[in-house]
């Protein structure tokens, strides 16, 4: 795990009252329509894609949760730093505009479930 990565998750998951640890487990969503929803609960999922390949090279991904909108193309999420790794809670609202032709596709994120303080 990178050090941006490390660092993201102190600053998102971390902030919050009573987390003891955390648990990370790498996931990929299978993207099968132009809009979809999935619901994360309580766990973090951070967006760790290397490339966005699988996406048309003119089309815009959004990304949206609770907290959080993200917006990229495949080119520009190429050529991020600090905000390649995007957190998202709660819910992911994943969108696919100006692409043209639609294409499954998949993305990659860190999931990171906290684990709380347990109270005596």
């Amino acid at each position: 795990m990178d050090v941006i990565l490390q660092e993201r998750i102190k600053e998102k998951v971390y902030e919050l009252e009573n987390i003891k640890t955390h648990v990370t487990v790498p996931m990929v969503l299978m993207i099968n329509s132009p809009r979809e929803i999935h619901d994360i609960g309580n766990a973090f999922y951070f967006l760790t894609g290397k490339n966005l390949n699988d996406i048309d090279q003119v089309a815009r991904l959004r990304l949206r949760s609770s907290d959080n909108t993200f917006t990229t193309s495949p080119i520009e999420y190429g050529n991020l730093e600090l905000s390649r790794y995007a957190a998202f809670r709660d819910y992911l609202e994943i969108t696919l505009e100006n692409y043209l032709s639609f294409r499954p596709f998949k993305l990659e994120f860190l999931k990171v479930q906290p684990i709380y303080h347990d109270h005596d």
